[in-house]
């Protein structure tokens, strides 16, 4: 069994309430030494994944709601997209584990490698899979949403984005936000939106955006919504809409 390296730093975040307390925390793993090193405290808030990929493009220190990223120190690793995963109970992870079919079709349906679980400690795992899921802001988010909808409880898996759209929670709130039959659509498109490839952010290389706006503006629900303003500037957001019909 691997060994767990907890980050040192200390820290507070300003994050927003969740219905569902799943901390995530990005991991490099130490094959040499059998031990998976944890980058940073884990968070609640999800866009603070976006902003590590925000920061190591763009090779600037990030310093947002508490959260701290210097892509100087902390470094990520590109073989695999790992996490750490902390659970708030047994009930929850294990909920998790029987609903792992629900990420892996989607998987399937992308051509991406399958994410694999590893038991760490009682309540916590170490994910791995494709570094296809770091390649943009908005695939990070979209990918740590799926592991959030893992958390619940389905009458019929196949059925649930009709379920938690119907819920009053955060994850309902996003999926209704995009739509439920868009997001169905494009969870089995998600090569198709980063093709051609504008980066982590979607946004042209003369275009500067900073890591604030990237943190409210470029996860997975601004990027796949249905938007009316023209002409679309997030080229991701632009390739939504162009491939729904």
């Amino acid at each position: 069994m691997l060994s767990l390296i907890k980050s040192k730093s200390d820290t507070s975040y300003s994050e927003t309430p969740q219905q569902k307390n799943l901390r995530f925390s990005f991991a490099n793993l130490d094959v040499k030494n059998n031990t998976v090193i944890e980058v940073f405290p884990p968070v609640r808030c999800r866009d603070f994944l976006g902003d590590c990929l925000y920061s190591e493009e763009t090779k600037k220190y990030i310093c947002i709601y508490g959260f701290r990223f210097d892509p100087q120190i902390n470094k990520l690793d590109k073989d695999k997209t790992r996490f750490i995963l902390e659970f708030p109970n047994l009930e929850t992870l294990n909920l998790f584990l029987i609903n792992n079919l629900l990420l892996n079709s989607i998987e399937e349906q992308n051509n991406i490698q399958k994410t694999t679980f590893s038991r760490i400690e009682d309540t916590i795992l170490l994910s791995e899979g494709d570094p296809f899921w770091m390649k943009a802001i908005f695939l990070i988010s979209l990918y740590s949403f799926l592991f959030k909808v893992m958390c619940y409880n389905y009458i019929n898996k196949d059925n649930w984005i009709e379920t938690v759209s119907k819920q009053a929670t955060n994850e309902g709130g996003y999926i209704r936000s995009v739509g439920p039959d868009r997001l169905a659509f494009f969870l089995q498109n998600l090569r198709s939106i980063i093709d051609p490839y504008f980066g982590v952010t979607g946004y042209e290389s003369k275009i500067d955006v900073c890591v604030t706006y990237c943190h409210h503006n470029c996860g997975f629900v601004a990027t796949l919504k249905n938007h009316t303003e023209k002409p679309m500037v997030n080229k991701y957001a632009q390739k939504a809409m162009e491939i729904y019909k």
